[in-house]
């Protein structure tokens, strides 16, 4: 049995995956006020609910790390690569991809990681949702896997530069 998720751990995913009361409020299909008394220990969080939290962090997790790992970037854990690599259903994507990375620590074109200003830059270049977070979602796991390979960072808001961004690669 699965331990009873708290108000505190609730809100450290929350802030830590970047995503907005209102978000997290329609994305659970319930009123902000509700994530509000969650948060506050004023209310109980349903299994399901710690569940899906739990599932958007581990996700992250994965596409972060597997964005290091296109960048060949020392900050790929050993146990990751034991642990998932195998696991990833497009292995071959993340080989065929490592070029798109490789040697990211320069500044040329394309080899920046892009992430979105605004909420509408980033569902301008995710018309489908995919991934389905904000764009502060996206400056954070960018900030992660900048630090952890070199790259710059540069803002982007043309649909079409989904087509370079990291999200895109690692799904």
């Amino acid at each position: 049995m699965t331990r009873q998720m708290t108000g505190a751990e609730f809100r450290v995913i929350r802030d830590g995956l970047g995503l907005p009361t209102k978000w997290v409020a329609r994305a659970l299909g319930v009123s902000p006020r509700t994530v509000a008394r969650w948060e506050a220990g004023e209310s109980w969080i349903q299994p399901e609910v710690a569940a899906a939290i739990r599932d958007w962090s581990n996700r992250t997790e994965v596409q972060i790390e597997c964005a290091i790992l296109l960048a060949d970037s020392p900050g790929v854990s050993e146990n990751f690569r034991e642990k998932n690599l195998g696991n990833f259903s497009e292995k071959n994507l993340v080989e065929k991809n490592r070029s798109v990375y490789a040697g990211a620590r320069t500044t040329a074109p394309g080899q920046e990681l892009l992430t979105y200003a605004t909420d509408a830059d980033y569902r301008a270049a995710h018309p489908t949702g995919s991934p389905p977070f904000t764009a502060a979602w996206h400056r954070l796991a960018t900030y992660r896997i900048a630090a952890a390979t070199g790259m710059p960072v540069t803002f982007s808001s043309t649909p079409d530069s989904a087509n370079r961004d990291w999200t895109t690669k690692c799904q």
